[in-house]
């Protein structure tokens, strides 16, 4: 008998956690039938883009994660190497990476959001980190990531969904290195969906795949296009910043780092 990647979830959550809880289900309602639909997690657990797609796949029946290309490439981490054997490549989206640990960083591959879009333009509901996890941080970092908000800008008529996942535990669990300790404990876990998103419009957007593909590059931008390239990050990045209070006002206070002054102060 086949499982279904939304079985292999299930299966996943009941080896390492107990109860999990979701919250906010009622803002599901505003996904439309053929909507589009994006939703953007919180980071904090290595587990956290998988039991956010485990919740949605309850109540929406299927949807798919995208992930690091660790996952489909050399799966040279445990948690990697276990999570790309269950999901399966049909069921991951890949974004490529550079560096290792606190070096890592997403390098702009347009392909990759070119088939992130395709899948959403297509209904399916996609999940993704709203950052990359670098380190162990029981707490939101200091910095989100743009991909989330750059689909949101090149992707029309689209629905950006925040996701904050909270596993029950004062100290850091569910990481790399913890895949036992994690079984034993079986720590609960909260679900929360937030509250639809949208964001300005950023004139211009589709412009930004080509510069950042001429920056990566050996092409010497213009002045102009220099200024432009920097304009857009800067959108992008205040973009993003909404995105993360939206997330860290999900969360308790203590799991939302730097996003709580910023909360108190909006």
């Amino acid at each position: 008998m086949a499982f279904s990647f939304c079985n292999k979830l299930e299966f996943l959550a009941k080896i390492f956690f107990g109860q999990t809880e979701a919250m906010g289900i009622e803002h599901l309602e505003a996904i439309s039938a053929g909507g589009r639909t994006l939703f953007a997690t919180s980071h904090i657990s290595g587990f956290d883009v998988q039991l956010a797609g485990l919740v949605l796949c309850r109540h929406l029946g299927g949807v798919k994660i995208v992930a690091t290309s660790d996952l489909l490439e050399g799966w040279s981490r445990p948690l990697h190497r276990i999570g790309g054997a269950l999901a399966g490549k049909g069921n991951l989206l890949p974004i490529h990476h550079a560096g290792n640990g606190r070096n890592k960083r997403n390098f702009f591959y347009s392909a990759d959001f070119d088939t992130i879009k395709r899948q959403v333009e297509q209904a399916v509901p996609v999940v993704m980190a709203a950052y990359l996890e670098k380190q162990i941080i029981w707490h939101l970092p200091a910095k989100g990531g743009v991909g989330a908000v750059y689909l949101a800008q090149v992707t029309s008529n689209i629905k950006v969904i925040p996701v904050a996942v909270d596993v029950l535990s004062e100290k850091p669990i569910a990481m790399d290195g913890q895949l036992i300790k994690t079984a034993l404990v079986k720590p609960a876990v909260r679900i929360i969906i937030g509250e639809p998103m949208a964001f300005e419009p950023i004139a211009g957007i589709e412009l930004f795949s080509d510069l950042v593909r001429k920056n990566h590059g050996n092409v010497v931008l213009s002045r102009q296009e220099r200024q432009t390239f920097h304009s857009f990050r800067n959108a992008l990045r205040e973009q993003s910043d909404l995105l993360m209070v939206e997330l860290a006002k999900l969360l308790p206070k203590e799991k939302r780092g730097q996003w709580q002054d910023k909360i108190q102060t909006g």
